[in-house]
């Protein structure tokens, strides 16, 4: 039974309702409005006691208002915050100086604002596996023309890749495996899954850096003395490694 089936996917959107897919569940109701804040609506397509798949079915509906929760949780320590300087500067006062740009794994434990020390001042681009995406493009080419609000521009990208990435495909998942998952989920478009490029590597992770700067070095669209660094993360250490593109030296867009 899924949420569309019971018209759920819209009352979810508009008034955070929490369907309640057993009767044994309305005994949870009262704990779970303390706990996500939100209304309880009961389905009134009971489930039979005796339905084998009741529980997986329960679990399934309510699994997205669970995390919401969580979510919601989490934005609560928002309501102490305050924003101050360096963050409080407005978009047309940033300083008259050409970005830097870090590409990284959406990975928590990459976070090159930690291994690396940074403060305010470099951006951060992640995504799954840190690749120079099509969208990672677009990201790096609309920064290199509104820095310092239209004055300056993207002066270098920094990619990283980590090790124990979950794209890793050796130890972790693959292309393959992903595009078999998507394709049971949605399989009417199992073809379209078939093609996605889901960017997954193998153990030669500096391999994969080099092949995302290559990427970006043959942008047309970016500056042509854009400098193109690369590096591998180690998550279990911390140390990061540059990676050059050959012998000493790895060049700008320029020197191509």
């Amino acid at each position: 039974m899924s949420t569309d089936h019971l018209g759920l996917r819209q009352g979810w959107q508009t008034r955070k309702i929490v369907p309640i897919c057993n009767v044994r569940m309305t005994l949870h109701a009262e704990k779970l409005v303390n706990i996500l804040g939100t209304d309880v609506v009961g389905i009134e397509h009971i489930l039979d006691e005796g339905d084998s798949n009741t529980a997986d079915q329960t679990h399934a509906a309510l699994q997205p208002t669970m995390s919401a929760a969580i979510v919601r949780e989490m934005a609560k320590y928002n309501e102490t915050y305050t924003a101050h300087p360096p963050s409080t500067i407005r978009f047309r006062d940033f300083p008259d100086e050409k970005a830097i740009l870090i590409l990284t794994c959406m990975d928590p434990r990459s976070n090159a604002y930690e291994f690396w020390g940074l403060g305010f001042g470099a951006g951060m681009l992640r995504n799954a596996g840190g690749r120079a995406t099509e969208d990672a493009l677009r990201s790096m080419r609309a920064l290199s023309v509104f820095m310092a609000n239209g004055k300056n521009t993207l002066g270098a990208v920094v990619v990283i890749h980590h090790k124990d990435c979950g794209l890793h495909h050796g130890p972790n998942f693959g292309d393959d495996f992903v595009r078999e998952k998507l394709a049971e989920r949605v399989p009417e478009r199992a073809d379209e899954a078939k093609k996605l490029w889901v960017g997954s590597f193998g153990d030669d992770v500096a391999a994969s850096v080099r092949e995302d700067m290559v990427i970006i070095m043959n942008d047309p669209w970016l500056p042509k003395d854009l400098d193109v660094l690369g590096y591998v993360h180690d998550s279990q250490t911390g140390k990061t490694e540059e990676v050059l593109l050959w012998n000493d030296k790895t060049p700008s867009k320029g020197q191509l």
